[in-house]
């Protein structure tokens, strides 16, 4: 609850800074390009789907992710924790 209340306010100040600029469409050969790359990776997607279960993709993907950025969330994490002063994290 807390978190989408702060991505809602983080997307309500994006488009207060952002919200006047109005960028032109995207030309036909990028939109096509895009929507054919698209459609290769569900099609692979499908393929690993056929091979390992989907409810074990979803679990596996994100953990595999925090695993190999754990030296990264950590510094992220200790840096936060850093900045509060009456911890006494040094």
């Amino acid at each position: 609850m807390i978190i989408k209340g702060l991505f809602s306010l983080i997307i309500a100040l994006l488009n207060i800074v952002f919200g006047w600029v109005s960028l032109p469409a995207m030309p036909e050969a990028v939109d096509t390009a895009f929507q054919t790359l698209l459609s290769y990776i569900e099609a692979g997607i499908g393929f690993v789907w056929l091979i390992v279960p989907r409810e074990m993709v979803l679990v596996v993907v994100p953990v595999i992710l925090v695993l190999s950025n754990f030296d990264k969330l950590y510094s992220v994490v200790m840096w936060v924790l850093r900045k509060i002063p009456f911890l006494g994290i040094e």
